[in-house]
């Protein structure tokens, strides 16, 4: 992935069957961290398995671990709970959402949400108040991911409670060209990043999918382009400088990281890279085709590309 320019990602465990089955990358991670050999830094997060197990199963894996948020070190971080409320094929369902996510917060785990939005986003909303009411919380930080189609009631309580979101915009280049008639009455979508901000909603961005890489999802959040060449929604257009913030020195914040990494400081850990063109002069659609000619992590170069012409094609892999 460095030659895409990543010096960091999260890992959401996503290949588990049960709650087991957590154990092994995690425990994978912690031995190539102590070894030496992580080439990237890792946000790893332990997947709750809302999805397979029960209400019980669940509860009882929350109060199962024999450690205490946070762990980290200078590659890797564990200090986040996985947890999908989508609404379909879970094991529990949604009026049951409500404890584990309130049972999570309760531990002192920072959460990391993904929902598809709706139904969805008001139980988690919902939830989220009467957690920070009952078991109040200084930030807590936790993020939704996805975070599509919101209401101004879960705007409201996302801001009140500072939560931040990650809408993907790296996705928009799969959008159909009749995405915007997915948008309920009372609702914003499918990815209202300019709505989000004008609300005071931090936002990072990413991708779960083809294509990776930051200048794939700055590209996609400044021009907001299907593959169709259609703009969904301009008006939800975010500026370059908050693209480039959205990859860089917000998710450090996400991650309780921003006074180590996330901007190029003094005392700070010397993640960034070098690019083959300036980003800030380029035409905006042509973002995604300038290319990494080199990538640092800690003041060390873990990637040089061998090609140095700056008008070289990047290749993305196919979008499927």
């Amino acid at each position: 992935v460095v030659k895409y320019g990543i010096t960091g990602l999260y890992d959401p465990c996503t290949n588990i069957g049960k709650a087991m089955d957590n154990q092994p990358g995690l425990q994978a991670y912690q031995r190539l961290s102590a070894q030496g050999k992580l080439t990237v830094r890792i946000n790893a997060m332990i997947r709750m398995p809302i999805r397979v197990e029960t209400l019980e199963q669940n509860l009882a894996f929350l109060n199962s671990f024999l450690f205490a948020p946070e762990f980290r070190n200078d590659y890797l971080r564990v200090g986040t709970l996985k947890i999908s409320v989508d609404g379909s094929g879970m094991r529990v369902p949604p009026d049951k959402v409500k404890a584990i996510l309130k049972a999570a917060h309760k531990t002192g785990w920072q959460l990391f949400i993904h929902l598809g939005g709706g139904e969805s986003f008001d139980v988690v909303t919902d939830s989220l108040e009467e957690a920070y009411r009952e078991f109040p919380r200084e930030d807590a930080r936790h993020v939704i991911t996805h975070a599509r189609f919101p209401s101004d009631r879960n705007i409201e309580t996302l801001k009140k409670y500072d939560v931040l979101v990650e809408p993907q915009t790296g996705s928009l280049i799969r959008s159909r060209d009749d995405a915007e008639s997915q948008v309920e009455a009372g609702r914003y979508g499918p990815i209202p990043t300019r709505t989000y901000l004008d609300n005071g909603i931090r936002v990072m961005t990413g991708t779960d999918q083809k294509p990776i890489g930051p200048l794939n999802t700055i590209w996609a959040s400044v021009n907001r382009l299907r593959q169709s060449g259609k703009v969904i929604q301009p008006e939800e257009r975010m500026t370059l400088e908050e693209a480039i913030r959205a990859c860089t020195i917000v998710p450090a914040y996400a991650s309780f990281e921003e006074d180590v990494k996330g901007s190029i400081e003094v005392g700070k850990l010397a993640d960034l890279v070098v690019l083959g063109r300036d980003i800030l002069t380029v035409p905006q659609e042509e973002i995604r085709d300038i290319p990494v000619l080199m990538t640092m992590i800690g003041g060390k170069f873990v990637y040089i590309n061998p090609n140095k012409d700056p008008n070289q094609k990047v290749e993305y892999p196919n979008f499927g």
